[in-house]
């Protein structure tokens, strides 16, 4: 073998060799985040461990666990222009939150707060317990007075979700599509009777209602920390805490 043909052998083999190194080389940036867990009432547990952080989509999947600090780290391909993370803990009801990159590589949440590659604080809460006993609405002169009887596991403070919508009686979490004439509410409540009133011309003028309107009303049990997020495949918003199953019956005014 002539030292040409030998020194050629040895240039392919080096490439060769860069190429397969290269193709399997994975470069990825890390994502160092936090969660802090609470109970339905919003009081903060002492014990934040045990989340599941999951990388959706993800091939092979790409997870990790929460230390008692909610403390957790994460591996990404660097070159994801975007990426949702998934939070998931029995009790807590589920969790995403969705991030988009910029031009510069840095990552932004979904929306307009920037987002750091150390991640701020998630407060996630535990799924609402509440019973919604019963529930009325009437309109007294330019008032809504809305009431509701609801039960709990103890006497800290609860919440229920709000739900309006003009002129379709099917109301529901799934129906509720955020416009004008619809709306939500988290309102504080306690065990026993509660009693709301909402000014009926504020309202109408907030969210498009006229005289004649039909408003249907229904109610669920919430927590202090929604988890609420936007399902960027649906755009639609989820709501994982509410007790769906002790919702209020539906109820309805019309609008003088």
């Amino acid at each position: 073998m002539t030292r040409s043909i030998a020194f050629t052998l040895l240039i392919v083999v080096l490439l060769l060799t860069a190429c397969k190194k290269s193709s399997i080389e994975k470069v990825s940036s890390e994502i160092k985040g936090n969660v802090l867990l609470a109970d339905e009432s919003g009081n903060f547990f002492n014990d934040n461990s045990g989340m599941t952080v999951i990388v959706e989509n993800s091939n092979p999947l790409v997870s990790t666990i929460t230390d008692p600090r909610g403390n957790f780290n994460l591996s990404i391909d660097h070159r994801l222009t975007t990426f949702t993370l998934i939070y998931i803990k029995p009790q807590i009801g589920t969790f995403k939150r969705s991030f988009t990159k910029d031009n510069m590589g840095l990552f932004f949440w979904d929306g307009n707060d920037k987002l750091k590659i150390d991640q701020d604080n998630e407060d996630l809460s535990e799924k609402s317990t509440v019973v919604i006993n019963s529930f009325h609405a009437s309109i007294v002169n330019d008032t809504l007075k809305i009431s509701c009887n609801i039960s709990a596991t103890d006497n800290d403070q609860k919440f229920i979700e709000l739900l309006s919508q003009k002129n379709l009686s099917n109301i529901s979490i799934g129906t509720i599509d955020q416009t004008r004439s619809n709306w939500t509410h988290k309102l504080p409540v306690k065990n026993g009777d509660n009693f709301f009133n909402f000014c009926m011309k504020c309202s109408s003028i907030c969210n498009d209602w006229i005289s004649g309107d039909n408003i249907y009303l229904v109610a669920y049990g919430d927590s202090y920390y929604s988890n609420a997020y936007v399902d960027r495949t649906t755009n639609k918003t989820i709501m994982p805490n509410l007790n769906l199953n002790n919702p209020s019956t539906i109820v309805s005014v019309v609008v003088p």
